[in-house]
């Protein structure tokens, strides 16, 4: 048989196939390995917040101021109240009374109040007082007050309509025991800018 002659360009490219064969399998790094690889020293080396970096936060929303309480704004209590006289004492220079606040009813108001209490409803003399709310309020008795008293209900000399007295009057009075019917007698009390400027003793039939 005559032999076949294989040319020397052939059998270089025969080897080079050869080689690329042989080759371990995993020599080539895929692109997404590299990119992982890349964004871990990219993090490994990135500074942490204790070295100088500053967490962004949202600013605190500023603070609302609550409306002020009667206790703190003493123009709230301004006007006329019902109630009884607890304490009159001395404040400073000044004197100061202690109320019970009351609501002194009438009519059909009266009747349903002294029903839902258990009292004879209608109520005697058409007028019902409802003391239901035990909270006592400290005033400031103005300087130039008048306090009104009926005279008769404390069985004094005089006649039914009320006699007027000053601050230091009313207060001698009320500390004396033959007066001691003035501490369940009610009270209507005008209040201006905080203080008491007027008391009127209510007359009860």
């Amino acid at each position: 048989m005559r032999a076949r002659l294989i040319s020397v360009p052939a059998v270089c490219l025969l080897a080079a196939l050869a080689a690329a064969c042989s080759r371990p399998a995993g020599t080539v790094t895929p692109a997404s390995e590299s990119t992982l690889t890349a964004t871990s020293t990219a993090e490994a080396s990135a500074p942490p917040l204790s070295q100088g970096t500053t967490p962004v936060s949202k600013p605190a929303a500023p603070a609302v101021k609550p409306p002020p309480s009667p206790a703190e704004d003493a123009s709230a209590e301004d006007g006329r109240h019902f109630g009884y006289l607890r304490k009159v004492t001395a404040k400073g220079s000044q004197l100061a009374v202690t109320v019970d606040y009351a609501q002194f009813l009438t009519g059909k108001e009266a009747a349903d109040a002294a029903a839902a209490h258990g009292d004879e409803s209608p109520p005697p003399n058409d007028f019902y007082i409802l003391n239901d709310n035990p909270k006592l309020r400290t005033f400031t008795l103005a300087s130039g007050a008048a306090i009104a008293v009926v005279i008769s209900d404390h069985k004094w000399n005089g006649a039914d309509e009320p006699r007027t007295y000053t601050p230091k009057q009313f207060a001698a009075m009320w500390a004396d025991p033959a007066y001691e019917s003035l501490r369940q007698a009610p009270w209507w009390l005008t209040v201006e800018d905080g203080a008491v400027t007027r008391i009127d003793e209510q007359y009860i039939p």
